[in-house]
């Protein structure tokens, strides 16, 4: 995409974005993809896969210094996992993927890895193979993503069950008792 166009749909995407401030505050799986924030990071997550790394970078330097807004990100990770169907599941992998992308030097590693885990625990419970789609985000990710990911896929089943359990959706940590 040239610089024109992405400054045009960068511009309009921050527009909306800063005038409907919501947060998704306590309640993490409610109003699954009706919340404004979720629409907001599908499209954020599509401009960041469409873009160059300058561009990127763009996108990156908005959310510096912004721990509120990069948290809300976080948080969206983990509802890509809810948000996994037959007609989506890359879509909702790929920005999931994308959005750890963009926080991974900007918060704590830590509920990076905790947020894929869920959508790898949401992507398997589907019988998908999320592996692939790890490995290629691996490729051109940064060191701190590159250890996120590596992380994610080497946490083994009884770490990913203690995950679900502690962070997960309620449904699924319940399945698991």
């Amino acid at each position: 995409m040239n610089d024109d166009e992405f400054q045009t749909k960068f511009q309009s995407w921050k527009n909306d974005f800063l005038s409907n401030r919501k947060q998704y505050d306590n309640q993490v799986w409610a109003n699954l993809i009706e919340h404004p924030l979720d629409i907001s990071f599908i499209g954020l997550a599509e401009l960041y896969q469409a873009s160059g790394e300058g561009q990127r970078l763009v996108i990156e330097n908005f959310f510096e210094r912004k721990p509120e807004w990069t948290w809300q990100l976080v948080i969206f990770i983990r509802r890509t996992a809810k948000l996994l169907n037959p007609s989506n599941n890359n879509k909702m992998i790929n920005a999931g993927l994308s959005i750890a992308n963009l926080v991974s030097k900007k918060d704590d590693f830590r509920d990076i890895i905790v947020s894929l885990i869920i959508l790898r625990f949401a992507a398997e419970k589907s019988g998908l193979d999320i592996k692939p789609s790890l490995e290629k985000a691996m490729i051109n990710a940064n060191d701190v993503l590159r250890n996120i990911l590596t992380s994610t896929l080497n946490h083994d089943h009884s770490s990913v069950v203690w995950t679900i359990k502690n962070f997960g959706p309620t449904e699924w940590a319940e399945e698991l008792e």
